[in-house]
């Protein structure tokens, strides 16, 4: 989680990437 918050301060396209990350493991 605390590497999620960091990448958003980094990039704001993280919570897309997330989004695809979650998609692909569920």
């Amino acid at each position: 989680m605390e590497k999620y918050g960091i990448w958003k301060k980094n990039s704001r396209n993280v919570d897309f990437k997330i989004k695809i990350h979650l998609f692909f493991f569920n």
